[in-house]
């Protein structure tokens, strides 16, 4: 019984090529600190009984949605009411935001409201009302 030749050391995973421009895997490295930390007060200020946590998770949910329209511009993706939120505070703070888009390629505009050729009922239904406390969003889905 002959005995497999040994190959050398293990070249290590096969490389990858290079991603078309800057998308860092935690989408919280998209924008700085006090950028970020910034935002997360603009959502607790709007949503007062939030913990701190939570407003910070909608943050991060909302620079992925931002990254993901980036980068699949006229794919008509829309947030969740929860998402919208962060989104917000990524908006009013218009430098940086505008830093990060241009970053991931181009800038994403904000369209509020019902787009009826974008209008997807059961995406509308996972999304349900916010569940957070005293959310800006009634139960029945208008904003108050």
């Amino acid at each position: 019984m002959t005995t497999p030749r040994n190959p050398g050391p293990d070249p290590g995973p096969t490389p990858q090529p290079p991603h078309t421009g800057p998308v860092p895997v935690m989408a919280r490295l998209l924008v700085s600190d006090p950028t970020f930390m910034s935002c997360r007060s603009t959502v607790l200020d709007a949503n007062p009984g939030m913990l701190a946590d939570m407003a910070g998770r909608i943050v991060e949910e909302a620079i992925k949605f931002v990254a993901a329209c980036a980068k699949n511009p006229g794919s008509g993706l829309a947030p969740s009411r929860i998402v919208d939120e962060g989104w917000h505070a990524l908006l009013l703070h218009s430098a940086p935001y505008a830093d990060m888009c241009a970053r991931l390629g181009g800038f994403v505009h904000h369209y509020p409201g019902y787009d009826p050729t974008h209008h997807d009922p059961p995406r509308s239904a996972r999304s349900g009302p916010c569940p957070t406390r005293n959310h800006p969003y009634s139960d029945d889905g208008g904003a108050t």
